[in-house]
Protein backbone atom coordinates (compact mmCIF):
# COMPACT_ATOMS: atom_id res chain seq x y z
CA UNK A 1 0.00 0.00 0.00
CA UNK A 2 0.99 3.26 -0.54
CA UNK A 3 0.47 6.72 0.76
CA UNK A 4 -0.11 9.32 -2.14
CA UNK A 5 -0.75 13.18 -1.76
CA UNK A 6 -3.16 13.70 -4.79
CA UNK A 7 -3.71 17.20 -5.97
CA UNK A 8 -5.11 17.38 -9.21
CA UNK A 9 -7.42 15.09 -11.19
CA UNK A 10 -7.05 14.83 -15.01
CA UNK A 11 -9.88 12.93 -16.86
CA UNK A 12 -9.87 13.31 -20.86
CA UNK A 13 -12.86 13.59 -22.24
CA UNK A 14 -13.16 10.19 -23.89
CA UNK A 15 -12.37 8.29 -20.62
CA UNK A 16 -15.10 10.65 -18.55
CA UNK A 17 -17.53 9.64 -21.21
CA UNK A 18 -16.98 5.71 -20.95
CA UNK A 19 -16.62 5.44 -17.13
CA UNK A 20 -20.44 8.02 -17.04
CA UNK A 21 -21.99 5.69 -19.61
CA UNK A 22 -20.45 1.99 -18.77
CA UNK A 23 -20.07 2.57 -15.34
CA UNK A 24 -22.80 5.37 -13.79
CA UNK A 25 -20.18 7.36 -12.42
CA UNK A 26 -19.42 11.36 -12.12
CA UNK A 27 -16.25 13.13 -12.35
CA UNK A 28 -16.92 14.43 -8.80
CA UNK A 29 -17.02 10.71 -7.49
CA UNK A 30 -13.47 10.03 -8.56
CA UNK A 31 -12.41 13.66 -7.24
CA UNK A 32 -14.17 12.32 -3.70
CA UNK A 33 -12.11 9.19 -3.56
CA UNK A 34 -8.91 10.24 -4.55
CA UNK A 35 -9.09 14.21 -3.10
CA UNK A 36 -11.49 14.19 0.00
CA UNK A 37 -11.07 10.42 0.69
CA UNK A 38 -8.32 7.64 2.33
CA UNK A 39 -8.46 5.30 0.10
CA UNK A 40 -6.13 2.01 -0.12
CA UNK A 41 -3.29 2.70 -3.18
CA UNK A 42 -2.05 -0.15 -4.57
CA UNK A 43 0.92 -0.12 -7.47
CA UNK A 44 0.66 -2.00 -10.30
CA UNK A 45 3.30 -3.69 -13.25
CA UNK A 46 2.93 -0.89 -15.61
CA UNK A 47 3.56 2.10 -13.47
CA UNK A 48 -0.04 2.55 -12.82
CA UNK A 49 -1.84 3.01 -9.28
CA UNK A 50 -5.34 1.48 -8.05
CA UNK A 51 -7.07 3.35 -5.89
CA UNK A 52 -9.88 1.79 -3.66
CA UNK A 53 -12.22 3.16 -1.62
CA UNK A 54 -15.76 4.29 0.16
CA UNK A 55 -17.79 6.83 -1.37
CA UNK A 56 -21.36 5.10 -0.57
CA UNK A 57 -20.43 2.69 -2.27
CA UNK A 58 -16.73 0.53 -3.02
CA UNK A 59 -15.52 2.49 -6.06
CA UNK A 60 -11.63 1.12 -7.91
CA UNK A 61 -9.67 3.57 -9.90
CA UNK A 62 -6.87 2.95 -12.01
CA UNK A 63 -4.45 6.17 -13.30
CA UNK A 64 -1.15 7.54 -13.66
CA UNK A 65 1.05 9.74 -11.19
CA UNK A 66 2.55 12.63 -13.01
CA UNK A 67 3.98 14.68 -10.01
CA UNK A 68 1.19 15.02 -7.52
CA UNK A 69 -1.76 14.76 -10.15
CA UNK A 70 -3.67 11.22 -11.36
CA UNK A 71 -4.52 10.98 -14.44
CA UNK A 72 -7.12 8.29 -14.94
CA UNK A 73 -7.64 5.43 -16.91
CA UNK A 74 -10.59 3.79 -15.88
CA UNK A 75 -12.99 4.11 -12.95
CA UNK A 76 -16.07 1.31 -11.83
CA UNK A 77 -18.11 0.72 -8.54
CA UNK A 78 -17.35 -2.87 -7.46
CA UNK A 79 -19.32 -5.98 -8.43
CA UNK A 80 -22.18 -6.78 -6.14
Amino acid sequence: MYDLRIREVKIKDYILEKIEIKHGLLEEDIWQLLINDNPLYFHTRKKRYVAIGWIGTYLTTIFELKGDRAEIITSYPASK
